[in-house]
């Protein structure tokens, strides 16, 4: 059922996460085309600014579905009842808090904004703000399907509520050309997709009161107060990192180059998306299969999961250094396209952050957020600084070397070490030699297709794309394999695909009567 339940989710989130993917790239064609980068550059500010404050959630969610894993398997309703009028109380507050700092934010806009020429900057805001706090007052049940490894039953309620916002948001663009009533219908569209999600939650679980007044036992209380502390640093320093680059970028350059830069950040981070619902979908069956294993187990699982992670971050990475340009050139022109150098810090931020997603995925399975509490907040710091002083001298690549700095200084070598001392009682070496080995192979094959597309050089066009992707998803897979086909990560993904396609074709085969 574990296993069933995980291949369910990877799917279903894949399956969501594409379709995000198309329809965003569709309406967010629209909104350049009609509203301009100025106002792409003020969306991507002000998203950032919500983020950060954001921080007031504290990573309660994480504790909350790391706590429900056993509670659920044993049938404890008493326990998921008291963790459930926790986490809604917890949220609540969150969301009054949110709502309240936003508000206190609202004078000192202008230090972020330079030479805007829009209308309604100040509505703008607080339509983001209010889409942003509402969330905290209407979504807390879904922390409860998810941690039951079910969440793949939400499919339908999101696809048709995804569908219908993106159409109606491309429709007010087209026929009044406003960001408020975009941002309305986002607002109205979200809010009823809660409501049915929160029906249907409601009706699964008949058992669980979402009404109850349960208090948690001392000792519950006492790990998740415990927990929150340690991922309160880890939070902080998250958003910090993630959140401060358009800040940065927008307070020393301007903010057309927000614009700019989002173009390459939504790309990104859809990617990262996509790649981390399948990390997300397996976490939940992963917890319930780390309360019985030990820590040899562990690794044998982890080591499959971060081979995984490698192939996946290591190809969009490579894609998007040799194709990114050329992918925005076709999109929406030349003019929203950065030099080689700036892509490639880019690109080398996004796998330096996909280093992190398999350990993370271990982490909060297994609850593990004491020991490197201070990691991220450390990291998040050091880069803030570097940023602003090698912004000042030179500009969005100094902003941006800045991040990659301060991954390889802190987070790369040192969580791994510890996940591996403390979880799987193990040496780290092997990881830190494995990793360095994966980079000496991405850059071969980098090379190799770099020289491999500009001997082709087909002019720029949609086929002359789709053969270059062609030709580095070849030479990837043929260097990887002469690299890794004695590995035990490679022969067991391997024979997990040639089992599955034979499962597939047996049942395509079998007799109708069976």
């Amino acid at each position: 059922m574990r296993t069933k339940n995980s291949i369910y989710n990877v799917f279903s989130n894949l399956f969501i996460v594409l379709f995000q993917t198309i329809m965003l790239f569709v309406v967010r064609t629209f909104f350049i085309k009609i509203l301009g980068e100025e106002n792409l550059g003020l969306s991507g500010l002000f998203t950032n600014i919500l983020n950060i404050l954001s921080v007031t959630e504290l990573g309660i969610g994480t504790i909350i579905s790391f706590s429900l894993y056993k509670p659920l398997s044993e049938k404890d309703t008493k326990k998921i009842n008291a963790l459930m009028n926790f986490y809604k109380k917890f949220y609540y507050l969150a969301g009054i808090i949110i709502t309240v700092l936003g508000i206190l934010i609202i004078p000192f806009l202008p230090l972020f904004i330079k030479n805007y020429s829009g209308d309604n900057v100040y509505i703008i805001y607080l339509l983001y703000l209010i889409n942003t706090a509402f969330i905290y007052f209407v979504a807390y049940k879904e922390i409860l399907i998810l941690s039951d490894q079910k969440n793949y039953k939400l499919t339908n309620i999101n696809f048709f509520f995804m569908l219908a916002m993106y159409l109606l948001q491309i429709f007010v663009l087209v026929k009044f050309k406003s960001f408020v009533l975009y941002l309305v219908v986002q607002f109205i569209i979200t809010l009823l997709q809660k409501i049915f999600i929160n029906i249907y939650i409601t009706k699964s679980y008949p058992k669980v009161d979402f009404k109850s007044k349960n208090k948690l036992d001392k000792k519950t209380l006492k790990e998740i107060k415990d927990n929150l502390k340690c991922l309160f640093f880890n939070k902080v320093g998250e958003l910090l990192i993630f959140c401060t680059d358009n800040l940065l970028i927008s307070s020393l350059v301007n903010l057309v180059s927000v614009g700019i830069y989002s173009n390459y950040s939504s790309i990104i981070t859809i990617t990262r998306t996509l790649i981390n619902s399948i990390y997300t979908a397996v976490t939940a069956s992963f917890g319930d299969f780390a309360l019985k294993a030990d820590g040899e187990s562990k690794k044998v699982i982890f080591e499959i999961m971060d081979f995984v992670r490698f192939l996946l971050y290591g190809i969009c990475t490579i894609g998007f250094f040799l194709l990114i340009n050329y992918f925005i050139t076709l999109w929406i022109g030349k003019d929203y396209v950065f030099n080689a150098v700036i892509t490639f810090i880019i690109c080398l931020n996004f796998y330096l952050m996909g280093t992190q997603v398999s350990l993370d995925v271990i982490k909060q399975a297994i609850g593990f957020f004491k020991k490197d509490r201070f990691i991220t907040l450390i990291q998040a710091v050091f880069n803030l600084v570097l940023s602003i002083i090698l912004g000042l001298k030179y500009g969005i690549i100094g902003i941006l070397i800045a991040t990659s700095i301060s991954y390889i200084i802190l987070p790369c070598w040192n969580k791994p070490y510890l996940i591996y001392k403390y979880i799987f009682n193990s040496s780290v070496k092997k990881y830190y030699v494995r990793e360095l080995l994966n980079i000496i192979v991405l850059v071969i094959i980098g090379v190799i297709s770099y020289y491999a597309i500009g001997m082709i050089n087909i002019p720029i066009s949609i086929i002359g794309f789709i053969v270059d992707i062609i030709i580095v998803i070849l030479i990837f897979t043929i260097i990887i394999s002469i690299f890794y086909f004695k590995t035990k990560e490679y022969k067991f993904l391997l024979n997990f695909v040639i089992e599955r396609v034979k499962g597939i074709m047996n049942r395509k085969g079998a007799p109708a009567n069976e």
